[in-house]
């Protein structure tokens, strides 16, 4: 008596298909992701979630050495208004 195993292969298409597209992304993340300056050491990092207001007024931070050169002359302060609290400019 011999066995026979009959194997469709179609449904095999979806899972090794998701698993593909997977490690695409993650290998694309990982490539991008060494492109980019690391912020999570800096302190300064706080200052990337200021208020809209004090943002457009000490100008945009593209990079974390634009950001320690502009720090050099600000002054920031904690304040609470009626919709939580805020990092700001010292004035």
């Amino acid at each position: 008596m011999e066995t026979y195993v009959s194997a469709q292969y179609k449904y095999l298409v979806l899972p090794i298909g998701l698993i593909i597209l997977t490690l695409v992304f993650l290998i694309t993340t990982i490539v991008r992701s060494r492109m980019i300056e690391v912020w999570k050491s800096s302190n300064l990092a706080v200052l990337s979630g200021l208020d809209k207001e004090t943002r457009e007024a000490l100008g945009n931070f593209t990079s974390v050495a634009s950001l320690k050169e502009r720090a050099m002359d600000i002054k920031v302060v904690l304040r609470k208004d009626e919709n939580g609290w805020k990092i700001g400019e010292a004035c």
